[in-house]
């Protein structure tokens, strides 16, 4: 099974959300793990952040090649 990076996102912010849940505990090792699966879950929202620009580079440019190309078939026709 494939998962995409919308359903990823979705998945690491309720795991952020429990994991906040879990640094409001009394228990000492309940607050460790809460507190390490938040910095988890923030350093792969980084990620994903800079994953969606990665993307949206990616698009610009291939849409501005594709105007260059466009151009170029329409000049040799």
């Amino acid at each position: 099974m494939r998962i995409n990076l919308r359903t990823f996102e979705i998945f690491v912010t309720a795991m952020l959300i429990f994991s906040l849940l879990g640094v409001l505990s009394i228990l000492p090792g309940v607050q460790l793990l809460g507190f390490a699966g938040a910095l988890i879950s923030v350093f792969f929202l980084h990620e994903i952040e800079k994953e969606w620009q990665r993307r949206k580079k990616k698009a610009v440019f291939y849409k501005r090649m594709e105007k260059i190309i466009a151009r170029r078939l329409q000049d040799v026709a």
